[in-house]
């Protein structure tokens, strides 16, 4: 199984990706800065799909929140996947 980090994937392109990346058999941890809501629908679809997903947020704009999101998703790893590490990164910027 192969892990693959989305930024921005609650909507739009980010979302697009997240979709496709899912269709091709890998699971999602998503990013989203405000839109829980949105992320928690992709998520949900990606379910569906049969994949594992998770939606974590991030403000990138706020550096002093980095520390707290290392930890949530480095917790989130060991909890959904059982492993330290992700296989690639998708970086909506």
């Amino acid at each position: 199984m192969t892990i693959a980090i989305i930024t921005g994937g609650s909507r739009g392109l980010g979302k697009a990706m997240a979709m496709d990346i899912a269709a091709k058999g890998h699971d999602v941890l998503l990013t989203y800065h405000q839109k829980k809501e949105e992320a928690e629908e992709v998520v949900a679809s990606l379910e569906k799909s049969g994949r594992k997903a998770v939606a974590l947020q991030l403000d990138v704009s706020d550096t002093q929140s980095f520390a707290a999101f290392r930890e949530a998703f480095k917790e989130t790893l060991k909890l959904v996947w059982k492993r330290e590490s992700f296989d690639f990164l998708v970086n909506k910027g």
